[in-house]
């Protein structure tokens, strides 16, 4: 079975003044996108970043894939769609996942979405699914985030309940560090955490 990993990498990060998130360094001395590669590479694969800049590109050798749409995080999605594989993996540049998280990701053989709160931070998908993503991301009315790709999948409201409290079977909830970079705050919060090497 054929398998694709992509990082989505291409937000223009307003809400962190602009700065390359995943260019950040942990106190590990890595930047958010060079762990995330190095736990894909550990677990036999070769990721391919979404993006439209060249100093994230840089950190994969120079190589990546230039989505046609990217203003928001569903276009990026979607513009990946000539790469989806018999399985695909979607992970965001700018989330610190734990290796836990990341085992149960590439161990998963059908389509989930792991999450945390009002956040995804991963999908994953099998052929037998594309047109279903596809669906979803056409049909996803305020694509900004990927909740609302999910919202689509399943025709589903969030509200103030989050996933938590969300019962569908291809939610993964996750409890644990794992937790994407949005603000200042969030970074600050990032580096107390106990994060484990890649």
């Amino acid at each position: 079975m054929d398998q694709r990993v992509l990082i989505l990498a291409s937000g223009k990060a307003t809400r962190f003044g602009g700065v390359k998130k995943q260019l950040l360094r942990l106190p590990s001395g890595t930047t958010i996108i060079e762990r995330t590669m190095c736990q894909c590479r550990k677990r036999g694969a070769s990721p391919v970043l979404v993006t439209c800049d060249g100093e994230i590109a840089a950190t994969n050798g120079g190589y990546a894939f230039v989505p046609e749409k990217h203003e928001r995080t569903v276009d990026t999605f979607y513009s990946t769609k000539p790469l989806w594989s018999d399985k695909t993996i979607v992970l965001l540049g700018d989330v610190v996942y734990s290796n836990t998280l990341m085992d149960r990701i590439f161990s998963t053989k059908d389509m989930v979405v792991f999450g945390h709160e009002f956040e995804i931070f991963s999908v994953v998908f099998m052929r037998d699914h594309h047109s279903m993503v596809s669906r979803a991301l056409c049909n996803t009315e305020y694509p900004g985030k990927l909740r609302t790709f999910h919202q689509a999948l399943t025709g589903s409201e969030q509200g103030g309940s989050g996933f938590k409290n969300l019962y569908w079977h291809r939610v993964c909830y996750i409890n644990d560090y794992t937790a994407d970079v949005d603000t200042q705050e969030d970074w600050v919060d990032m580096q107390k955490k106990p994060i484990e090497k890649c």
